[in-house]
């Protein structure tokens, strides 16, 4: 009985997804592209994220765009390392770094040019926003709470680019007669986007606002807005 006393219906119950920091994942002083396109991977190192396969897409952008670097941030043990710049056929372009502070990575961000998440199983990808925020172009795989929460105008507009999954077991393992596959793939959006920063494209203008929603603030204004406007 108290239970049902207390009982607030479905249709006055919103959900809100964690938010970033927009003190910190912005535009200001981004640094502007300068002939070499930089690609970043921020997160844990491991077979789930895709990073392996990642890292073979090194060769293959290479041969059609040499000033091209991709920088790898996380904790890799020795093994990782090696594994990550056999796969990348030792190629000095790669660079791994450890994992930074949250105002570390906002600076890095806005030296870079395009942001890759290839992983295998994702609850959300915040991180894949933050670099949006930063003005970064992007190249995820198919995760659906990201795709969900960005929304059409920003999924449509360039500046983000989606990698179709291998097939998938035990959650956030792919097969590997699937991986090459995924590999090729990988690259062919990796090399969209950089067509588009070479081309100077301009699509963060137009998605900059939507993109604000999902920082704390626009939540915050989304939330106030629903309880002033009675939708709660």
């Amino acid at each position: 009985a108290i239970e049902a006393l207390f009982a607030i219906p479905k249709e006055r119950i919103r959900i809100s997804g964690g938010g970033f920091d927009p003190r910190l994942f912005n535009t200001e002083n981004r640094r502007s592209f300068d002939g070499t396109c930089r690609l970043v991977y921020a997160g844990k190192i491991s077979e789930s994220k895709g990073v392996f396969e990642l890292a073979k897409t090194v060769p293959l952008i290479l041969k059609r765009y040499p000033h091209t670097e991709l920088t790898i941030i996380g904790n890799a043990t020795d093994d990782q390392k090696a594994q990550l710049y056999q796969n990348a056929h030792g190629s000095d372009r790669l660079k791994i770094c450890n994992a930074l502070t949250q105002r570390d990575m906002s600076d890095l961000l806005k030296t870079m040019d395009i942001f890759i998440l290839p992983s295998y199983y994702e609850a959300l990808g915040l991180v894949a926003v933050e670099a949006l925020a930063c003005g970064l172009f992007a190249v995820t795989t198919e995760i659906e709470g990201l795709i969900t929460l960005l929304g059409t105008t920003v999924n449509t507009s360039g500046i983000i680019e989606y990698v179709p999954l291998p097939r998938i077991y035990d959650v956030d393992k792919a097969y590997e007669e699937d991986k090459p596959a995924f590999v090729k793939n990988l690259a062919e959006k990796m090399m969209v986007q950089i067509e588009r920063v070479i081309s100077g494209a301009d699509i963060y203008a137009s998605v900059s606002e939507e993109i604000r929603k999902h920082s704390w603030d626009g939540i915050i204004d989304t939330i106030d807005a629903a309880i002033t406007g009675g939708s709660l």
